[in-house]
Parts: structure tokens; sequence; C-alpha cells
């Protein structure tokens, strides 16, 4: 199953409705608008869902093919508001991980690469903050070092160079040197290290 699926809608049905007797199961099935999130289990592992209002703009607008294929890739993500994203680390920065919508049709020379498109999207998912309830937005370098700028801790560490998953660089550049930085860094960046090292000492250090 693509892990965009669930993104959407979402079905449960209650262990007491469960009739082994019959193939076919009748599922309830929500909208991302019906719940604030659920918790599922999978091999063992709880995971946690919650309902957010994110429109995943980068990808409605980055899209690998033209026409009506790169036209419905980009209503599939523009058109889609309330989603279940799953809870990668909570805390006073709470990350979220979700994925981007493909196409859904493809035809001649763009079907090989609307596939490998759709790889990329279940390969590379988005990271969405929210910090202390605020407004979802998606995690880059730079809005990494904006938001955990207020605890010293984290700052110093910036400052040191401590941290492998931010690449820091003080050189002087033109605004439009600046744009084309951040979008190389967004694109090379591995936003789950930054989680992992930036966003864990600031939730872990900082009040």
């Amino acid at each position: 199953m693509s892990p965009w699926q669930n993104q959407k809608k979402v079905k449960f049905i209650a262990a007491t409705d469960i009739d082994k007797s019959k193939k076919r199961q009748k599922f309830k099935t929500y909208d991302a608008d019906d719940l604030k999130g659920y918790m599922a289990v999978d091999d063992n592992t709880e995971r946690v869902f919650e309902s957010i209002r994110y429109t995943n703009t980068k990808e409605g607008f980055n899209t690998a093919t033209t026409g009506l294929s790169g036209g419905i890739k980009a209503f599939n993500n523009l058109t889609k508001s309330d989603q279940f994203a799953e809870v990668v680390t909570d805390g006073k920065i709470k990350i979220y991980k979700l994925y981007g919508y493909p196409t859904t049709f493809s035809a001649g020379s763009q079907v090989a690469v609307a596939e490998e498109e759709t790889q990329r999207l279940r390969n590379n998912p988005s990271y969405i903050y929210s910090k202390k309830n605020g407004k979802p937005e998606e995690l880059t370098i730079a809005k990494a070092k904006m938001i955990v700028a207020d605890c010293p801790f984290v700052k110093g560490k910036i400052a040191a160079g401590d941290y492998g998953s931010l690449k820091n660089d003080t050189k002087k550049r033109s605004a439009l040197g600046k744009f084309i930085k951040n979008e190389i860094d967004n694109a090379m960046s591995d936003n789950l290290s930054i989680v992992n090292e930036v966003i864990y000492d600031y939730n872990q250090n900082c009040k």
C-alpha cells in the first residue's frame, strides 16, 4: 500500500464487529476532518497519526510530468488541506512526516517519468514542524535554524558547527544567490537527521 493512501481517509472496524465467517468485513471510513488522530500498531510498534491542516505546495508546483499528468499531480497536492500525518517527534517542537501525492495519469513517454517521480515521493517524505502548537510548516535547513534560535544551548552548538545535519555557510550572497542556495540546501538536506540531532536537542534541553 502506498504511504499516502491513509493521509486523507482511514478505515476502522471494532474487534466486536469482526465476523470471521465472512471474507469481507464492514469498515467505517473517517476523513481527516472527522478525527483528531489515531494510533496504529505496526509490527508491535505504536505509530501515532494526527490530523493537521497543511497543503503541500512544494509538490503541487514541482511536477516531473507536463500537461494533463502534471496538472493532476498539482491538483492532488494543492487540494489537500486536512491530512493525517505521522508524529515523528513530540515536544515543544513537534515533527510530522507527510507524503506528497503522485499523478494518477500518465501516457506515452511520460509513463516512465511518472513512475520515477512516484518512487521519489515514496522514498522522500516531507517533514513538517509545529512549534508550540503553531501553524504546521515544512522543515528546511533555514527554518530549523530559525525555530531553535531562542535556545542558547542549541544556538551555541550550531555556531560551533556541532550538527552534521546543518550546513553552515557564512559567505555573503545576493538575494538571488541566497534563494538558489536555499533551494539546493533543501534538496540535499537530510531532514530526518535534522530532526534527530537539532530538534531532539531543543526538545530535551530548551524551555
